[in-house]
């Protein structure tokens, strides 16, 4: 018989028998019966007449035939030991007395039945989160149904949605791993999928002189509300709270509500104040100063200071005066410290020496400074005018130096401008607006009213008892003083194009045209 001799006729005959029998005999579950009718005629259409039996080919894949059975020249057979719940294919040869084979008939199948069904469980057992399991095939959906039959041998894919508020972090049990999980349900199986919330970092801070409530990183779930307290210490106060960079004022706490992101927290805080004030009475002058610096009364009788700083007052009266002594927050004529728990007003007395009742000149023009007679009832001899303070500047420590004889301020860096008249005027102008600007020595204060001295206060500076004004001012606290003219804002009567100069060698007086350039002096309050 030709090896292919078989083809068509076993293929035409095997095709009807199978189909129908297939069709009526699903009852059989674990084994399929095959039914066909002999082939009689070779391929070539000759009689065939040394047929010896056939092979019965399957598998559980279309075309794809893993195992074979060998059976007699028989029309029909039972294949048994069949796995439950798959689908099997089979094709049917035949061979002759040689061994030859045909080819494969048509091609049918048959799924088998289960008879036996196991239950797959899913949990979240372990997780803090929410989310939803679903499967294929369709049967669980857990959140509401998180447990289902399935038949034996059905392979069940398992996929986790996480809720908004949570993310899938994997699966334990029957799974493994984050994504897409398969099972095949030869067993009763069980699943973990493991939720978490989602979770966000809150980083609370606190400055200097306080502490917020909880600090440091702070986690909070998706979707709840984080409370922080700001509290200040003793002698402080919230200065400012800032969320997210943002300032949100000083606030003594603040709730996050419905987190959904990562969030900074940071407090602020200010050590408390409170303003000493000076008053002064009596009919005599005098100056009173602090340490710290702060208050020089003179011409600042005010001054704020930290809570609890201690601050001393020292009253200095001038020639024609007696320092009487305190009342308010200090007594006694000595030396004064108070402690700044609270706003504190504090009065010193001056008295008139009578010896100077006789000389009223002498209370309103300080003396020139000239300490050496030269003639009997020379300025030498007689020294009039207001006696000078010692020490007679004070250094303030921010640029400034105030004259504690007039109670002028003026800018410590007596080089930092050289300049013609106009320009002096709009330099003046442009550092009342924009101090930061100019890199005048020591400079750091910030004030709004400065101005070009008139000629009576630039003469203020003149010691008539030095052959160098400007060493001498430099060795009481200016810097950079130098021997040359000084602007005043007061113009030459004689000439308008010019303006008054001292020089600060001799303090000898001078006019100068405008145009030129020469040094300035800024400076606050008036004589």
């Amino acid at each position: 018989m030709p090896r292919n001799g078989l083809i068509t006729h076993i293929i035409a005959i095997i095709f009807i028998m199978m189909a129908v029998f297939v069709i009526s005999s699903d009852a059989f579950g674990g084994s399929a019966t095959l039914i066909w009718s002999s082939p009689l005629t070779n391929e070539d259409g000759t009689p065939l007449s040394d047929l010896a039996g056939y092979k019965i080919y399957y598998g559980t894949s279309s075309g794809n035939y893993t195992q074979n059975r060998k059976v007699d020249n028989v029309t029909t057979y039972t294949v048994t030991n069949l796995t439950d719940g798959l689908t099997y294919y089979f094709a049917v040869k035949a061979f002759d007395t040689s061994l030859n084979e045909s080819a494969y008939s048509n091609e049918v199948f048959k799924k088998i039945p289960s008879s036996q069904q196991y239950a797959l469980t899913v949990s979240n057992a372990s997780g803090t989160g929410l989310g939803t399991v679903t499967s294929s095939p369709a049967g669980l959906s857990c959140g509401s149904d998180c447990s289902e039959l399935y038949n034996a041998g059905t392979v069940v894919t398992l996929s986790a949605v996480p809720d908004v508020s949570s993310t899938f972090s994997g699966w334990s049990g029957a799974c493994t791993g984050t994504g897409s999980c398969s099972v095949t349900m030869n067993a009763a199986k069980s699943v973990n999928a493991v939720f978490n919330f989602k979770t966000y970092t809150i980083t609370a801070s606190a400055g200097a002189g306080g502490s917020i409530s909880p600090s440091g990183s702070v986690f909070a779930n998706y979707g709840v509300s984080r409370l922080f307290t700001i509290t200040a210490n003793s002698g402080y106060s919230i200065s400012n709270v800032f969320v997210d960079g943002i300032s949100v004022g000083a606030l003594n706490s603040y709730t996050f509500s419905n987190i959904t992101a990562n969030h900074t927290i940071s407090a602020t805080f200010a050590q408390q104040q409170h303003t000493m004030t000076v008053t002064k009475s009596g009919t005599g002058t005098g100056t009173v100063t602090s340490s710290p610096a702060g208050i020089s009364c003179g011409s600042d009788c005010s001054e704020p200071y930290n809570a609890g700083a201690v601050v001393t007052l020292s009253a200095a009266p001038y020639a024609s005066s007696t320092f009487s002594g305190w009342s308010g927050a200090c007594t006694g004529t000595a030396p004064c410290s108070v402690t700044m728990n609270a706003a504190k007003s504090v009065n010193a007395s001056f008295l008139k020496n009578e010896e100077q009742t006789v000389q009223p000149l002498s209370t309103h023009l300080p003396q020139t400074g000239q300490t050496a007679s030269y003639a009997s009832g020379d300025d030498g001899t007689i020294q009039a005018g207001i006696e000078w303070p010692s020490p007679r500047f004070t250094d303030n420590r921010d640029g400034t130096i105030t004259d504690t004889l007039t109670g002028l301020m003026w800018l410590k860096d007596a080089g930092c401008f050289r300049r013609s008249w106009n320009n002096s005027l709009q330099t003046v102008a442009d550092l009342n607006a924009n101090p930061g600007k100019y890199n005048c020595l020591d400079f750091s204060a910030k004030y709004s009213d400065w101005r070009m001295p008139n000629i009576r206060e630039l003469e203020s500076l003149v010691n008539f008892g030095t052959s160098n004004v400007a060493s001498w001012l430099t060795s009481n606290g200016f810097l950079k003083a130098l021997t040359s003219s000084y602007w005043s804002s007061t113009t030459f009567t004689g000439d308008s194009s010019s303006a008054w100069t001292i020089n600060m060698q001799k303090g000898n007086l001078s006019s100068l045209r405008k145009r030129s350039s020469t040094y300035l002096l800024p400076v606050r309050g008036g004589l």
